[in-house]
């Protein structure tokens, strides 16, 4: 067929559609009905059209396969080796340990049974990194393990420390330094977890979450070129975890966005390595009352997370703001993963946001409002000194606000807290763990971020008035 498909109708221009838009309107204003204004300061159109497409090509990983992470939260040795073998034998394809071994033995043990070339492991907690590290070395190496095909990644972030704990660590990047040196044969190995979640859960935008891990990732690459790394070895062994929120479209935005972004961060370092990026489900949304929502949100949110091209996704147990770790919720958690791969087929897709007029439209949105924050960090001396001067807190604080007073006025909802509640609902003898957010370090040489959850106050007093 030569003849192009409904070539007899006459090309519209984008202006065309929005003048029979405003049209229909019939005097209500444009602005007010139909534009959706975001904490990021993004715009919303109604209607996008090929106009609106984002004039560079998005980089993107080369499948859309995701590995599904598993947190496994018990401290003991034994036991977090039991329940990570039983994990990973109903579909989790990764571990992330709370468990922190002291000794080879324990590393032994810990990781008895799992095969390390197939199942990349993360922990979390890592009060001495390179212990950890060495520990997890030696054990790759006394099981004969090819060093190219041993994944791991290490909760290292002296920068997510410095803002929510308030220490500086004074040796923080000769210790970055360091375990760069030893992953070194090690391509796979990611040493520095740079930690953009802490962000999001203490009530960041989401271009803010963005623009702070580009800029922790500035630091990084400064200090660690500074004593002889290369760039390209520094991004090599670095993760990004970011939290995924239900704002379904924004977060396939950010996510884009990313990946094009640190590709530009690369080249400003005469580099073409870029990190890899983990996804866990965001806390600050999430409610206690008329928790099974919590379900479709973190469904909601790890489809955004696979579709925006996560290398890892961390789908949080419904409850886990209220009951201690169980196998039901965790079960539930893992087959929402399982049912986004193996029955609707997400990861069989490269990129499937590419071409959207409306995604391509909002990732370059999203991409030049962070990377307008990371100018004005930069401006004042980076990431560190930001946080020092209290920047990054002011700029959280203030969309945080921002959220709580759409909240108010019933303009941002939680379907069970803000909206339709049911009212008949008791769950004071359901509360298994606390619920106050820890105090701030009496310490702290910095004003700290602090977790911070949408319906907090309204859910611990309704707590409180339960008869």
């Amino acid at each position: 067929m030569s003849t192009k498909l409904f070539s007899e109708f006459p090309p519209l221009k984008k202006s065309d559609w929005l003048a029979e838009i405003t049209r229909d309107l019939k005097g209500k204003s444009f602005d007010e009905t139909l534009i959706w204004h975001t904490l990021e300061g993004i715009d919303v159109q109604p209607i996008y059209t090929d106009e609106d497409v984002a004039p560079f090509a998005i980089p993107f990983k080369p499948t859309g396969e995701w590995l599904i992470r598993e947190e496994v939260f018990d401290a003991d040795i034994k036991r977090a080796n039991r329940l990570a073998l039983d994990a990973l034998n109903r579909g989790a394809m990764s571990i992330a340990f709370f468990a922190s071994p002291k000794s080879a033995n324990e590393m032994s043990a810990l990781l008895n049974g799992i095969w390390l070339e197939a199942a990349p492991v993360h922990f979390y907690g890592c009060q001495d990194a390179p212990q950890i590290l060495s520990l997890f070395l030696n054990e790759t190496r006394s099981r004969n393990l090819d060093a190219k095909f041993v994944h791991v990644s290490i909760d290292f972030d002296a920068i997510a420390s410095f803002a929510t704990q308030g220490k500086w660590e004074s040796e923080a990047f000769a210790t970055a330094a360091q375990m760069v040196g030893a992953a070194r044969p090690y391509p796979n190995v990611k040493v520095v977890t740079i930690r953009a979640d802490v962000y999001q859960n203490a009530g960041s935008s989401l271009a803010q979450e963005l623009a702070f891990a580009l800029a922790s990732a500035v630091e990084y690459l400064d200090a660690l070129t500074e004593q002889g790394v290369s760039a390209d070895e520094a991004l090599q062994h670095i993760e990004v975890s970011f939290a995924v929120s239900a704002s379904y479209f924004l977060e396939i935005a950010k996510f884009r966005a990313a990946r094009w972004l640190f590709g530009e961060l690369a080249k400003a370092y005469g580099a073409s390595a870029t990190p890899t990026i983990h996804v866990s489900s965001a806390r600050w949304n999430k409610t206690i009352y008329d928790a099974h929502n919590n379900l479709l949100r973190g469904t909601v949110e790890a489809m955004a997370a696979a579709t925006g091209g996560a290398d890892s996704i961390t789908v949080a147990r419904f409850d886990e703001l209220f009951k201690s770790p169980n196998e039901f919720s965790a079960h539930l958690s893992r087959n929402a993963s399982l049912i986004l791969r193996d029955e609707s087929h997400l990861d069989k897709v490269v990129d499937a946001a590419a071409g959207s007029y409306a995604l391509e439209s909002l990732t370059d949105a999203m991409g030049n409002a962070a990377w307008s924050l990371v100018q004005r960090i930069e401006s004042q001396g980076g990431m560190i000194q930001s946080l020092r001067s209290g920047f990054v807190q002011s700029e959280i604080r203030r969309v945080r606000e921002a959220r709580d007073k759409l909240i108010a006025e019933k303009k941002f909802n939680l379907i069970g807290v803000t909206k339709s509640p049911n009212a008949k609902e008791k769950m004071k003898s359901t509360i298994e763990v606390g619920l106050e957010s820890p105090a701030p370090p009496s310490d702290a040489e910095i004003e700290t971020l602090s977790p911070y959850r949408a319906v907090a106050a309204m859910e611990l007093e309704r707590l409180a008035n339960e008869t």
